[in-house]
């Protein structure tokens, strides 16, 4: 009986302690499969990937970028800073994400900057590298023709004396197209017939001591005499004596193979050519490209779109317009084109509308107005600068003139012509165009000096009609059809192979009365004759050599 109790308590005793294991064994089996769970469903928190973007994410000083981030805190502020200085601040939204604008510092010097977002709540950061690079993307650097480069902030008055040879480039026969700078890339035309493309910095393709570099790439064309090539939207355009205006690939891609490479036209349009002809610069404005040969003004779609057809394909014309000179390039401003023309310069309505008639290829337009030189013609190749509201034009008189751009001061009649607001003699003619830069209108002369005059007409002017003495004169070889320069305080003159850099003030270098001006620096080329006009880019001044032929680049040690 005590065994059996006994044996009935040890049950009892035993089934207790199953019940409790078992409970127990729940509790585990619940927290494993809770472990087992947490390893199966869930992962790690993904990293957070914090990221800017620029936008453009190259150009000069004073370039409005906008940067937008992601990856930042929540609602927090965020700091962008360039080179190292804040430039501006946003609050991000609830994901993080923000926008913001700010504009490159004026003093920024070419090459790439850090430009770097940090929140300053979570301490996320990011950075992206700005280019600071200026172009000078055609003849007299933009669609004004106004020579001056206003982002230049390398060569000044204060060092112009230490530039040095830094490349040059042989190229076959004489160069009298001036150079074009843009995207890293100088490109220049030839006699010969080609259209040249080299590194700007001297890099690509380039070697030796001293150095010399070989084209990135060269496009054939007719002879290029005094056309330089213009380059928008990615494609440089250059007009040639054979009558055509061609427009390449500017990135040496579409229509290029081979080693060296060469390059095949996107497109060509028919213009006047032949030995006798002279061929503009072109220009590029609201999607129409304008180039003036022979006599007449060409306006082109300046894709290739319009007009344009077959393979290769080629180019008919939007609209023209007759009587203007051929070697004179059509400067833009304001929905209004203006070109030299045998009384000194006519405007146009830059869309082909006012005074247009017919439909294209037959279109054709009359002159808005023109300018009347009166007691001479400009006939050669001097071509417009616009700067406020005056269009200026040298001419074979040796007279410099100035127009109301907008055709109402001075002008009457139908058709309308206008009298000059005021001129500034010389005393030879004028085949360079004006550079218009700080109040002061500069022009060379086969005088062999550079003129500085009162852009307004203001200072050292009087009389009815207004005539206007210069400020000041620098003595330079005759100068023909090379076109002065502004840059940085400084104005360059090229003459007899020689390129001259003047204080643009009229001050470092200049004394007397009538003032007269020293140069600050002058480069000597193996070349005795200058017709190209020098460009003027991220601290390199570039100069095209008629004989010997070639291309040379100068720079700051």
């Amino acid at each position: 009986m005590r065994m059996l109790q006994h044996a009935t308590g040890s049950v009892k005793i035993l089934t207790t302690r199953f019940s409790r294991w078992r409970g127990r064994s729940r509790v585990l089996a619940a927290a494993a499969g809770m472990v087992l769970a947490v390893g199966i469903f869930a992962s790690p928190a993904a990293a957070v990937t914090t990221s800017i973007t620029l936008k453009p994410s190259a150009g000069p000083p004073t370039t409005k970028v906008t940067v937008t981030g992601t990856g930042f805190g929540a609602s927090e502020t965020v700091a962008v800073d360039f080179s190292g200085a804040q430039v501006a601040t946003a609050a991000t939204s609830a994901a993080g994400t923000f926008s913001a604008t700010f504009t490159v510092p004026k003093p920024a010097l070419p090459g790439s900057h850090p430009v770097t977002a940090t929140g300053q709540a979570s301490g996320r950061s990011a950075t992206k590298n700005f280019l600071v690079r200026a172009n000078w993307a055609k003849f007299h650097f933009d669609a004004a023709n106004s020579g001056l480069n206003p982002y230049e902030n390398v060569i000044g008055p204060a060092n112009v004396s230490g530039l040095k040879t830094a490349w040059t480039a042989n190229v076959t026969n004489g160069v009298g197209s001036s150079p074009a700078v843009a995207g890293g890339v100088v490109y220049v035309g030839s006699v010969s017939g080609s259209v040249y493309a080299f590194s700007a910095a001297g890099t690509a393709g380039c070697s030796g001591t001293p150095k010399t570099c070989a084209p990135l790439w060269t496009g054939t064309t007719g002879q290029i005499e005094f056309s330089s090539p213009a380059v928008a939207n990615g494609v440089v355009y250059v007009a040639a004596a054979d009558g055509k205006l061609y427009a390449f690939s500017a990135a040496g891609t579409t229509g290029c193979s081979g080693t060296p490479k060469t390059c095949k036209p996107l497109w060509t349009a028919a213009i006047d050519g032949g030995s006798t002809t002279g061929q503009s610069s072109p220009v590029v404005a609201g999607g129409v490209v304008y180039v003036s040969a022979g006599s007449t003004l060409y306006a082109f779609s300046a894709a290739g779109t319009t007009g344009c057809s077959g393979t290769p394909k080629t180019c008919t014309p939007l609209w023209t317009a007759a009587n203007v000179s051929g070697e004179s390039s059509p400067a833009v401003a304001a929905g209004v084109i203006y070109v030299g023309a045998f009384n000194a310069v006519a405007a146009f309505s830059a869309a082909g509308a006012t005074g247009c008639t017919g439909t294209p290829p037959t279109r054709t337009c009359t002159p808005l107005w023109t300018g009347d030189a009166s007691t001479g013609s400009t006939g050669g190749s001097s071509s417009p600068a616009v700067a406020g509201g005056v269009v200026y034009i040298g001419s074979t008189d040796g007279d410099l003139y100035a127009f109301s751009a907008a055709g109402t001061t001075g002008c009457s009649g139908t058709p309308k012509t206008c009298a000059p607001l005021w001129t500034g003699p010389t005393t030879n003619q004028i085949s360079s165009a004006p550079a218009v830069a700080h109040g002061v209108a500069y022009i060379g002369s086969a005088d062999g000096k550079l003129y500085a005059f009162s852009a307004a007409g203001t200072t050292g002017c009087s009389g009815t009609p207004k005539t206007c003495a210069p400020l000041w004169t620098g003595a330079t070889g005759p100068i023909w059809r090379s076109s002065p320069a502004v840059a940085n305080g400084l104005v360059y003159a090229g003459s007899n192979g020689k390129l001259y850099a003047f204080s643009a003030a009229g001050t470092t270098g200049c004394s007397g009365t009538p003032k007269t001006c020293a140069p600050l620096w002058t480069g000597t080329s193996p070349s005795n004759t200058t017709y190209a006009s020098s460009a003027v880019a991220n601290g390199m001044v570039y100069e095209g050599l008629w004989n010997p032929e070639g291309l040379l680049a100068y720079k700051l040690p």
